[in-house]
């Protein structure tokens, strides 16, 4: 049900440790699936990070512009596919997600993706394990236009609780915390 002619968000989706694109996007996940019963207008774009390993590297994600590069590479792919213009998905706005061990490239990407501005939210699944400030700073930056969503459990409680005591500290108490 895309539609490249209405406004649409891109989901950037980063895997966890021990990840392969084809069996954890779409066999286990079934992140396409999701997207299209959702009714959004949005495209998944999901790198592969480090394959079938556990290890939460960003790769080339973690240098400056490192997310921006990667899709400004994609734009010309997702317009031909799409009959959309390359330039609407090199401004679309942005929805960062991660499982587990991808937390890191949404770190790096939030921190120096180069994409600062169009990032509209973050959604992370389990996925705090670390690089707490770099969350606490874009919160903070931007809590009035945009959207942080962190679920997890007693695995990443003791960074949920970091990042807490960090939001806590700035004494900034972003609307719709819990």
């Amino acid at each position: 049900g895309f539609d490249p002619a209405q406004p649409f968000e891109i989901l950037v989706f980063f895997h966890g440790h021990g990840g392969e694109i084809e069996r954890t996007i779409v066999r286990d996940l079934d992140l396409p699936s999701q997207i299209d019963e959702s009714r959004r207008n949005m495209v998944l774009v999901a790198p592969q990070l480090a394959l079938e390993a556990p290890d939460s590297s960003p790769g080339k994600l973690g240098l400056a512009d490192g997310l921006k590069n990667l899709l400004d590479e994609a734009a010309p792919l997702l317009a031909q596919r799409s009959g959309g213009s390359e330039e609407a998905f090199k401004t679309a706005p942005l929805i960062l997600s991660a499982f587990s061990g991808g937390y890191r490239a949404v770190a790096f990407s939030l921190a120096r993706g180069g994409v600062g501005e169009r990032i509209a939210g973050v959604l992370l699944l389990d996925a705090v394990y670390g690089d707490v400030k770099l969350f606490a700073d874009w919160i903070l930056s931007r809590w009035h236009d945009g959207f942080f969503v962190s679920l997890g459990g007693p695995s990443t409680a003791k960074w949920q609780d970091e990042l807490h005591q960090i939001l806590a500290a700035r004494q900034r108490r972003p609307r719709g915390w819990v």
